[in-house]
């Protein structure tokens, strides 16, 4: 199965949630890969400007998520939401408005691991949600890093930091879809092939050292 991300003309450029456009890419894109057998979950991630409510514009994105979720088919589709602005965030975990939307819709609250959000875990859907993003945060909002390293993502994970995981992982519900979104120098690949063994899932995975290593796989 393949999952998808919303496009970020839908999700960022207005800061508003182009419902319109949501509507198409699930009626012109997902519905197809559905029939066809072939889609997993679809990610809708908000810009990180976009906070619970923006008093400077008199937005109440809350308000606009809810629209959103409530026009889409949640029933038919498996969606999940990546919030990555603080507001949204509410004694120690994500605030009990979001919570209980997420839950009428049946929909997953992304479960992230980086520099600019809490690891948290909300039971908010019958299917789980997870992407690993790396923890460069001193450079998380450089545009360039001056070290070597390629961007923000260029991260590749231990052990004993993803081993934390493995225990979050019980408390997560339905199918659990885990993504590494640390992409440069096959990190992610290497990184899924590591959590695959470290959680059981495939204990025979090869370990993958290098970006050479993938040749096997082919």
């Amino acid at each position: 199965e393949y999952s998808l991300k919303m496009p970020k003309s839908i999700t960022h450029e207005s800061l508003l949630l182009d419902i319109k456009q949501a509507l198409e890419f699930e009626a012109k894109v997902l519905a197809p890969m559905r029939d066809a057998a072939c889609l997993g979950a679809t990610l809708i991630q908000l810009s990180p400007y976009v906070m619970r409510v923006d008093k400077g514009r008199g937005t109440e994105h809350l308000e606009r998520l809810k629209v959103l979720l409530e026009r889409l088919d949640t029933s038919a589709f498996a969606y999940a939401v990546e919030f990555r602005h603080r507001s949204w965030l509410e004694g120690g975990g994500l605030a009990g408005e979001a919570q209980d939307l997420l839950r009428e819709r049946n929909v997953a609250a992304c479960a992230v691991d980086g520099p600019t959000m809490p690891p948290l875990v909300e039971d908010t859907a019958a299917h789980s949600y997870l992407r690993f993003h790396g923890h460069n945060a001193d450079i998380w909002f450089k545009k360039k890093p001056e070290d070597g390293r390629m961007n923000r993502y260029d991260y590749n994970y231990r052990e004993e930091e993803l081993l934390p995981w493995k225990k979050r992982l019980e408390s997560m519900h339905g199918t659990v879809r885990a993504y590494f979104n640390n992409h440069p120098h096959a990190n992610a690949v290497k990184n899924a092939k590591l959590f695959e063994s470290l959680t059981g899932v495939n204990p025979g995975s090869p370990k993958i050292e290098k970006q050479s290593d993938l040749s096997s796989f082919f």
